[in-house]
């Protein structure tokens, strides 16, 4: 297929991209279209659409294993097929094939949330259930649990527990001791919350705490113990909701996985938040903001907009809260998304508080500004309230590495320093610094040419490998360096001290300061993270000239600008 491929793109009638996860070829539209219209015209349009839609179900359901096995990056590569995912569930749901289209819809399930398309993922799943005649396969059980799902996160409670009652009748049967189950009983726990029945959901997400330390991966448990600990909340037991989002949290954190990070921590922060402990909240909100970055996800993005606004109405910052405001309630349409009753409660007090210090126009004016915002600039806006997250690594169960590389080399784990004796060879340490100056990450094939220039790829691989190893015994816990999404890096959820990028980040505020006010007191202090040349005790490859040639650089120009 390659070569008629290739030549379709030299005539310009098919596209290549190179830029998405996958290269890809497409149609213009104008191509596609009449495409289309031959295929209708030699009768195999029929034959040809059943073939893919079994073929895009195969790839959500092969995805569906990225998810299970906590593979990042799986949701990237699934949304890339929007349009043939939904051509596809378009298709079931016009064809007497009942199974497949339940298959489908609840194989998208988490496609669906990741992306915020919570009216579409419950208008599928209704309509796929719609056409099953009631059948009590396990791809109907697992249609009924994420259509609970979807009943809760637009808070319409109407007919959830009948749904959730039946998905766990079926999978008890079908899908027993498997996180289909887990999930189940998840929702029918949330259609007791809902209800107003607390003691029955903590019953209900008690089983499915105790299956979630049964089953494979055990990351699933996470998802069990994010709701008990909501329930716990709800019924002002504080002491096993912190155990329960504590569990969850740390979990996360060692599985280096941005799900569980995100959305616990966002819960650990809001139960902070009902103790009193409003810099406690920030905290936690500091360890969620990098994973909810990665996982641009609506649902615990709204809880964070709606937690910072009742920080910032209580400390007098009313504008600020208020377009925090507005940025959730514009999150909530755009997915579909509405409060639960506790929640409409504490926005109305948020309100009532704001409108102390804002007049109505004001109030208007700030809430627009805020429902303009997307999802990456709410983010944005929370940062700015949360502050710089200096040591937060304790809150969440993390460690601190702290690494002085300006002059003579210092590397320190919890304030414990690593001897040279640590690293079970030099080039472990030299990754460790590799990858510090690349904090987005690498991947393996870049870190070896950089650290290895001189060898086979078969030896750079190897030797990488080796390396990783060392470092990550030197550094105490394997989880400080993760591989996300095809690249090696150090573990954004925990704090890095880093004396070159500290270095580079006072000069920047420095210096902006210095143009506004012409103080150069700011650039001194700045300087004084500077100690000596990058690594000037320590031998490292070519990579590093670079980096030492620029940060001296920033020094030296500085240094210009203080008066004399």
């Amino acid at each position: 297929m390659l070569d008629p491929l290739s030549g379709l793109v030299e005539k310009s009638l098919v596209l290549l991209e190179t830029e998405a996860l996958e290269a890809r070829y497409r149609m213009l539209e104008t191509i596609r279209q009449f495409a289309q219209e031959r295929l209708e015209a030699a009768g195999e349009a029929a034959e040809l659409g059943r073939r893919h839609a079994q073929f895009f179900l195969a790839r959500a359901e092969e995805k569906e294993q990225f998810v299970a096995n906590r593979t990042e990056g799986w949701q990237e590569r699934l949304a890339e097929d929007l349009g043939n995912l939904r051509a596809a569930s378009d298709w079931f749901e016009q064809q007497p094939d009942a199974e497949g289209a339940l298959r489908l819809a609840a194989t998208l399930h988490w496609l669906w949330f990741g992306l915020g398309h919570y009216r579409e993922a419950r208008r599928r799943l209704e309509t796929a259930l719609a056409r099953s005649g009631g059948s009590q396969t396990r791809a109907r059980g697992r249609a009924l649990s994420s259509l609970a799902t979807y009943l809760v996160l637009q808070g319409d409670p109407s007919n959830l527990r009948q749904v959730a009652e039946e998905s766990v009748e079926i999978l008890r049967q079908t899908a027993g001791g498997s996180p289909d189950l887990l999930c189940a009983l998840v929702g029918l726990g949330q259609s007791h919350f809902l209800a107003g029945d607390l003691e029955g959901a903590a019953g209900v997400l008690e089983e499915a705490v105790a299956l979630g330390h049964l089953i494979q991966p055990e990351f699933w448990i996470t998802y069990a113990q994010y709701w008990q600990g909501r329930v716990a909340q709800a019924r002002g037991d504080f002491a096993l909701a912190r155990a329960a989002f504590d569990d969850g949290l740390a979990q996360g954190l060692a599985d280096g996985y941005n799900q569980p990070i995100a959305h616990l921590a966002t819960m650990r922060a809001r139960l902070a938040l009902a103790e009193g402990d409003a810099q406690g909240a920030l905290g936690y909100f500091a360890v969620a903001l990098p994973a909810l970055r990665r996982l641009k996800n609506h649902w615990s993005t709204i809880i964070l907009a709606e937690d910072l606004a009742q920080i910032a109405a209580a400390r007098g910052d009313a504008e600020p809260a208020t377009r925090l405001l507005g940025a959730a309630a514009s999150l909530r349409e755009e997915a579909g998304a509405r409060e639960l009753p506790a929640e409409r409660e504490a926005l109305d007090r948020i309100k009532t508080t704001i409108r102390a210090n804002l007049d109505l126009p004001q109030f208007e004016a700030a809430f627009r500004a805020g429902r303009a915002l997307s999802l990456n600039q709410a983010l944005d806006l929370a940062e700015t309230m949360v502050g710089e997250p200096a040591r937060v690594a304790h809150v969440a169960g993390g460690a601190v590495l702290r690494v002085n590389a300006l002059g003579p080399l210092e590397i320190a784990v919890d304030g414990k320093r690593l001897a040279d004796a640590a690293w079970g060879d030099a080039k472990s340490r030299e990754l460790l610094l590799y990858l510090l100056c690349h904090p987005v990450g690498r991947t393996g094939e870049q870190i070896g040419v950089a650290l290895w220039p001189g060898i086979s790829p078969a030896q750079r691989k190897n030797a990488f490998h080796v390396a990783l190893h060392h470092l990550r015994t030197a550094l105490g816990r394997p989880e400080w360096i993760v591989f996300e999404e095809e690249r090696y890096r150090i573990n954004p959820r925990f704090t890095v001290e880093f004396d070159a990028r500290q270095f580079e980040t006072a000069l920047r505020a420095a210096r902006a300061v210095f143009a506004k006010t012409r103080d150069g007191a700011p650039i001194a202090r700045a300087l004084t993270h500077y100690r000596g040349d990058f690594l000037e005790d320590t031998a490292a490859g070519d990579w590093s000239r670079e980096h030492r040639d620029r940060w001296r650089r920033l020094y030296d120009e500085a240094g210009e600008r203080l008066p004399v």
